[in-house]
């Protein structure tokens, strides 16, 4: 694995978020949940992929590992 072993890649944890939040949003929208909630969701989603692809966006917060350490994307992994 490029950049040492790590337990698990940022791509793999990023991936996750993606997933997670994605099936979140299925559930309130399914149940009927308010527009707003959805909405949010919805947002929240769109971040996760953006920062999973790049996480070095202009006007996005980067995505952080929990030491504080930005996580690696798609693009990031693929420049090392």
């Amino acid at each position: 694995m490029k950049g040492g072993s790590r337990s698990e890649h940022d791509l793999t944890h990023k991936l996750a978020d993606v997933l997670r939040i994605n099936q979140r949003l299925r559930e309130n929208r399914d149940s009927g949940a308010p527009q707003v909630i959805t909405d949010d969701l919805h947002e929240l989603l769109t971040y996760h992929v953006s920062t999973y692809l790049d996480n070095e966006l202009e006007g996005l917060p980067s995505a952080r590992h929990r030491t504080g350490r930005p996580l690696q994307g798609v693009y990031q992994f693929c420049s090392e």
